[in-house]
């Protein structure tokens, strides 16, 4: 499922990820699950391609990441891993982390005012600025000597919105869950009556999140076709005028 699989490589990507000794073995997987989930959510929203495109960009980004991280955590000496090159990969993820936070936000956003999660389009707002004040200290703290006190800032304030984020996406997982109706059908009853009225109230969750979103496709395309009626009714007003005249 799309948020289940977002969540999870959210968590996995920025949240295990600031330790060291996981940092390698996650980037990679943290970005393919993002990418899987975004891709499975855009049926839904076409802003989660954006997220899915960032998620497989940041993913070759992440193969240097790699490579460095094992290195540095197994002592290897490999080749190639040098300060400069160590340098000009942190700003290139700086970049494609900051575009990713930018289309997940506007995409959470969208999705959830679509479903009326009210709260999590505000969770998705809030987050993005969160997300803007550790940029810009980030910015400041590696581009102005004078400002290297912010350095211990920055550190604090990954975890703040990676966290935040990380809450947003589990509420989404729980409150906005489109599924495959097929998936649904085909899904035997477990033995257990706790599992089959946990999965009632989830599949329930789900279809009204399906109705909702065909409800705004179809209420969209109904203005659209009387904004378009209302035009040939007024060009042929018009026609109607200048025959007159």
């Amino acid at each position: 499922m799309g948020w289940g699989l977002l969540f999870f490589g959210y968590f996995l990507e920025f949240i295990l990820g600031i330790n060291s000794m996981f940092a390698p073995f996650v980037y990679l997987i943290g970005f393919a699950l993002i990418a899987v989930g975004a891709n499975a959510l855009s049926r839904y929203c076409n802003l989660f391609l954006r997220v899915k495109w960032c998620a497989l960009a940041m993913m070759i980004v992440s193969i240097w990441r790699t490579y460095a991280g094992l290195d540095e955590l197994f002592s290897l000496g490999l080749p190639f891993v040098t300060q400069t090159a160590a340098t000009v990969i942190s700003w290139l993820y700086f970049l494609g982390m900051t575009l990713f936070h930018i289309f997940l936000a506007l995409a959470v956003k969208e999705l959830a005012l679509r479903v009326n999660e009210n709260k999590n389009a505000v969770r998705a707002l809030r987050n993005l600025v969160m997300y803007g004040l550790y940029a810009l200290a980030y910015l400041l703290a590696n581009t102005l000597t004078v400002v290297k006190p912010l350095v211990p800032i920055v550190l604090l304030l990954w975890p703040v919105w990676a966290i935040c984020n990380c809450v947003m996406l589990y509420s989404c997982y729980m409150h906005i869950m489109p599924a495959n109706e097929d998936e649904q059908a085909a899904r035997p009853p477990s033995r257990f009556a706790f599992v089959n009225r946990f999965r009632a109230a989830m599949d329930a969750r789900e279809q009204k999140a399906i109705e909702e979103d065909r409800a705004y496709h179809a209420e969209n395309a109904r203005r659209r076709m009387e904004k378009l009626s209302r035009k040939q009714q007024a060009r042929q007003e018009a026609k109607q005028r200048n025959r007159k005249d």
